[in-house]
């Protein structure tokens, strides 16, 4: 963990957002390392919720107690950034008790983030969790073409971004562009997992280069630039630094050495 933390300092990333998974569960060892290193200051975290069960009696004090921390990732002076991943059928969100939470600690409101795979989507769930942004995962299909990759490109996952931006931006909500390094589930499409029945036989890319990735983050922060009253957190979101088993990475391999990061550090040191 010491060392994938010095990567993405020298890559310049500011944040890992860290999706939830419950304490003891085996599946939290990131995080728990994460927290546990003194490196922890050198990158900053959030929370993805939604990903897995969170008990708002017993895991939403703990969280809210991290918020309070230095290396707590922080937006809009000073609110917790704090993103809400959701799916069709998911249910149980509380982040008005999350919210109650950390006005009882004395702390800034969260500022919360919906992820869902389509705006119309993001938009609804924004408007009942009364949420101040929203964004993507990841272009898990072709935002621009409403179809699947059917093994294009990676140029056509940066443009699906591009694309996705502006559909989400056209709800007229705040929105914190995500930049999808790669999208191809290739390994889970051969061997299924008990949850990726929404993987498609055509629905991959091909993998991205380096300049490629550097070339779609510089967009995203252009269009922050550019759109400073929908973009108003000035945050972006990088999908993934080790998803690598659905084509979307930027830690370092033994196939790509640091070149991903080689190259993203030239887009974030200017």
């Amino acid at each position: 963990m010491d060392k994938e933390i010095s990567y993405a300092k020298y890559a310049g990333l500011d944040y890992w957002a860290f999706c939830w998974y419950p304490p003891h569960s085996g599946l939290d060892t990131a995080r728990q390392l994460y927290l546990a290193s003194l490196h922890k200051s050198d990158v900053k975290w959030c929370v993805i919720l939604g990903t897995n069960p969170f008990d708002y009696d017993t895991d939403g004090p703990w969280l809210v107690k991290r918020f309070g921390a230095s290396n707590y990732q922080k937006v809009a002076d000073g609110r917790p950034l704090v993103y809400l991943f959701t799916s069709p059928d998911a249910k149980g969100y509380e982040i008005a008790r999350l919210r109650r939470l950390t006005a009882d600690a004395g702390l800034p409101d969260p500022y919360v983030v919906v992820m869902a795979f389509s705006a119309a989507h993001a938009d609804s769930i924004a408007t009942h969790e009364k949420a101040d942004a929203i964004s993507c995962y990841a272009s898990s299909y072709n935002f621009k073409t409403g179809g699947q990759y059917d093994g294009a490109a990676y140029d056509a996952v940066a443009g699906s971004d591009r694309a996705g931006w502006e559909k989400y931006k056209a709800t007229g909500r705040a929105v914190v562009p995500w930049v999808t390094t790669g999208w191809s589930p290739r390994p889970r499409i051969d061997r299924s997992v008990s949850w990726g029945a929404y993987y498609k036989s055509n629905g991959w890319a091909q993998d991205a280069t380096p300049a490629g990735i550097a070339e779609n983050l510089q967009n995203a922060r252009d269009w922050v630039g550019s759109n400073k009253v929908a973009a108003k957190a000035g945050v972006v979101l990088m999908y993934a630094w080790n998803e690598f088993d659905e084509g979307g990475w930027i830690c370092p391999t033994l196939g790509d050495s640091t070149h991903r990061l080689d190259a993203i550090r030239q887009v974030l040191k200017r």
